[in-house]
């Protein structure tokens, strides 16, 4: 109250000496006038002051009540020692005028930059398989998750984030896991042939003059392919050779007959050495 009254009567007290060529900022007061700014000085603090007005203020997740003569919203949340910055948001305005049961809103907002790494989660893949127990897995491929960069706009307004993806950067592509899943149950087993394997090459010094790198079904040569008798196992059979693995039976032999299997091996000392040996071949189709 004190401070309200000494500024509105300086403020009279300005104007009227404005008004009348006092110069206050040089101080050059004639003698015969200094009693008549002391009587608008004194006079001044002797008229109506503002009424007193209520407000309610909701901040910070509180709500303060009080009372203030103050004439704008901005004015009276100072003087009740509310503090607001430029990014937030004071509804009404703090330049708008004050009314009476006023209920004033102070929405703290604050905005930054935010770099951070994300791991990316990778897949499973999981190729069914007769050859193995029902739920047994044989993994293939480990795989590994990926990672990125993002550059993220984190903006916290009234105690609430919101975050805004700026741009994200792969560090790290992710690669899929893959594993073979058994689904042989006990009444379902693959049927197991017992057969004399040899090995071959896709080369000349297996397949002679013909060769071609081309299988009797038209297909690529290569590590997985077996030739085989079509009368004991169909071709495009798909195999498990034990000490060879999965394999598909899509190229024949001439000396491939009966109870005989010819293994693809591009390495031609691999395919000497293997030399031939009774295997166990699981018909898995």
């Amino acid at each position: 109250m004190k401070r309200f009254f000494l500024e509105r009567s300086w403020r009279l007290a300005k104007k009227f000496g404005e008004r009348f060529r006092f110069d206050f900022g040089r101080r050059r007061l004639s003698f015969w006038r200094i009693p008549f700014l002391t009587a608008v000085v004194f006079l001044a603090g002797f008229g109506p002051l503002p009424p007193l007005k209520s407000v309610v203020v909701l901040s910070d997740g509180k709500s303060v009540s009080f009372e203030t003569r103050e004439r704008f919203v901005g004015e009276a949340l100072r003087s009740a020692g509310i503090t607001f910055g430029e990014d937030d948001v004071v509804l009404p305005p703090a330049g708008s005028v004050l009314v009476p049961g006023e209920v004033v809103t102070v929405r703290r907002t604050s905005e930054s930059l935010v770099v951070r790494r994300e791991l990316v989660s990778n897949k499973t893949i999981v190729i069914p398989n007769k050859a193995l127990k029902e739920g047994k897995e044989v993994e293939l491929r480990a795989g590994h998750p990926g990672l990125v960069r993002k550059t993220v706009r984190r903006i916290i307004s009234n105690n609430t984030v919101k975050e805004e993806v700026l741009a994200e950067d792969t560090l790290l592509s992710p690669v899929d896991r893959k594993v073979f899943r058994g689904t042989r149950g006990t009444e379902s087993r693959p049927r197991i042939l017992t057969l004399l394997a040899t090995a071959y090459t896709p080369g000349r010094e297996s397949c002679g003059k013909y060769a071609d790198g081309k299988t009797a079904v038209m297909s690529r040569a290569g590590y997985g392919i077996v030739a085989v008798d079509p009368k004991v196992i169909p071709l495009g059979t798909r195999l498990y050779v034990e000490g060879y693995g999965f394999a598909l039976a899509q190229d024949v032999g001439g000396r491939i007959r009966g109870r005989r299997i010819d293994l693809l091996i591009p390495d031609l000392k691999t395919a000497r050495r293997f030399g031939a040996r009774k295997v166990k071949v699981y018909v898995l189709d």
